[in-house]
C-alpha cells in the first residue's frame, strides 16, 4: 500500500541530532491546576517514564 493511502499527514521533527529537551519551570510546578492536568494527560497518553520524569522534576516523589 502506498504511503499516501495510509496516512493523512506526517510530522517531521528534524534529525535526532538536532532535537533538544526542555526542563519544566519551577513556577509551573507550583501551579496545582497545571500539574493536575499535565499528570492526567501524561497518564493517559505518555509512557510511564515520562510520568516519572515529570513527577521528579516537580518534586512529587
Amino acid at each position: 500500500m502506498r504511503m499516501e493511502e495510509e496516512f493523512d499527514a506526517l510530522l517531521y521533527l528534524g534529525s535526532p541530532g538536532s532535537m533538544t529537551t526542555a526542563t519544566i519551570r519551577a513556577a509551573l510546578c507550583k501551579d496545582a491546576e497545571f500539574v493536575e492536568k499535565r499528570l492526567e494527560r501524561l497518564m493517559l497518553f505518555g509512557p510511564p517514564v515520562e510520568v516519572q520524569k515529570f513527577k521528579s522534576a516537580c518534586g512529587l516523589q
